[in-house]
């Protein structure tokens, strides 16, 4: 079982927003893996916001989430 960790920064503190982006890089990561697991959505967890500083001195506002992967055999077999 692979874990997949992603992280983003938003311009604003918005948790929907934030799900959303991490949702979206958690799926690129799984689609660069070649495939051979998708992630199990029901294992998602997320952290933040940490206020964090651009390069400009902005405000900025990161999350992080981690989702387990799941092997399409397990998938098919409806295992966890």
């Amino acid at each position: 079982m692979f874990t997949y960790r992603a992280t983003v920064t938003l311009p604003s503190s918005h948790r929907e927003r934030a799900i959303a982006a991490l949702r979206q890089e958690v799926v690129r990561l799984s689609t660069a893996e070649s495939g051979l697991e998708v992630p199990d959505w029901s294992t998602m967890s997320m952290t933040g916001p940490e206020e964090t500083y651009g390069r400009r001195g902005e405000v900025l506002y990161e999350y992080r989430g981690t989702v387990q992967g799941r092997n399409h055999a397990e998938r098919r077999a409806g295992r966890s």
